[in-house]
């Protein structure tokens, strides 16, 4: 009967042993999974961050080497009406031959065609040029926000809606309308959207428009039953409900996830400088005049000018000489995993170099 009691008790010994390693069992395998997500969300938003830069910042450098192109086609127009003026023809001024390069009179080499054609063509460049210069920047800030948010990371559900769902008599449901759902657009798209076309303005510094924020945080849900809280009966956002502001993350804002955007040290403006050519050419006019042997004729010698007021582009230099510029990322979002659930937030930046010059050039390099 002792034996049989203490067999007993020695069994009961064993059972808050084995709890404390199922706990410890447990709260490995959360904290694996916690850090794997998070080591996932990182290398992810990492991805998404360098993968935008390297195609923005390739567009970028694309229109910078237009630039480039556009140069030597303004040297190389100078060069040649320097050339149609310089090897005018000699001629016979009273009795002497004068020239090559001497025309004239001032006016002359304008009414000939390749001068009127390379003065065109000098301002057709600097037209060409003018026009790269007025979009790459909004090409480059719209394309790094345009890559950010459409790279995956605001996971948002579309939820079928209502009137895309078909019930039979019962109130079951029979099937769903996936060809209104297919075309129907999420509530990010709307929100995006929307926000481009309506250019809210904002006060200065910024500007108003919406591609030269430095900053924009984008608030959404992870459950369906919060997004259709905030759509219609068309799948349109609700009044109030558009989730995008230029604050910093708003614990106000009641939302389980958000995404911030922030461009670093992107540029705002592009200066190019360009400079002038002006063409010296000699001229020769025979001027008669009375003499002791009756009408004399004296060549009087001057001097013209063919201005080419673009013959070349000198410096290309973004606002405030910015060569390097990048994005920081901050995204918050639920996970649950088992009993557990947290907020997870993951942060990365990205940067980029722009490298090169006028002349050689410009490429992209990531840092």
């Amino acid at each position: 009967m002792k034996a049989y009691r203490l067999f007993h008790n020695n069994k009961g010994q064993v059972a808050p042993f084995l709890v404390m390693l199922i706990a410890v069992l447990l709260l490995a395998i959360v904290a694996t999974m916690l850090i794997g997500e998070g080591a996932f969300n990182k290398i992810r938003a990492g991805n998404i961050g360098d993968g935008t830069l390297i195609s923005a910042s390739s567009s970028y450098c694309r229109s910078l080497n237009q630039l480039v192109v556009i140069k030597g086609g303004m040297w190389s127009n100078a060069l040649f009406m320097a050339g149609v003026i310089y090897s005018r023809k000699p001629f016979r001024c009273c009795s002497f031959v004068v020239g090559p390069g001497v025309w004239h009179n001032k006016a002359e080499p304008f009414a000939n065609g390749s001068i009127i054609n390379g003065i065109m063509q000098s301002n057709e460049l600097h037209k060409q040029a003018e026009q790269i210069k007025n979009s790459v920047i909004r090409t480059l800030r719209s394309g790094l926000y345009d890559g950010v948010f459409s790279g995956g990371l605001i996971d948002e559900p579309k939820p079928f809606l209502q009137n895309e769902v078909n019930y039979n008599a019962e109130g079951k449901i029979t099937g769903f309308n996936f060809d209104d759902y297919t075309i129907r657009d999420s509530r990010l798209t709307i929100n995006i959207r929307a926000y481009k076309r309506d250019n809210p303005a904002h006060t200065p510094p910024e500007s108003t428009d919406w591609y030269m924020k430095n900053s924009l945080v984008y608030y959404y849900n992870k459950t369906k039953e919060e997004v259709l809280a905030q759509l219609d009966n068309e799948g349109k956002p609700l009044p109030g409900k558009t989730g995008y502001t230029f604050t910093p993350p708003d614990p106000s804002i009641i939302s389980e996830a958000y995404l911030k955007v922030t461009l670093k040290d992107v540029p705002t403006g592009l200066n190019v400088l360009y400079i002038p050519f002006p063409i010296v050419f000699g001229t020769a006019k025979e001027v008669w005049h009375p003499c002791g042997f009756g009408m004399c004729c004296s060549c009087v010698p001057g001097i013209g000018v063919v201005p080419v007021p673009y013959a070349s582009i000198t410096s290309i230099n973004p606002s405030g000489g910015l060569w390097k510029f990048g994005i920081d990322m901050e995204r918050s979002v639920p996970y649950k995993v088992l009993f557990f659930s947290r907020q997870l937030k993951t942060e990365n930046k990205s940067r980029i170099w722009i490298r090169g010059n006028i002349n050689s050039g410009y490429e992209p390099k990531m840092e």
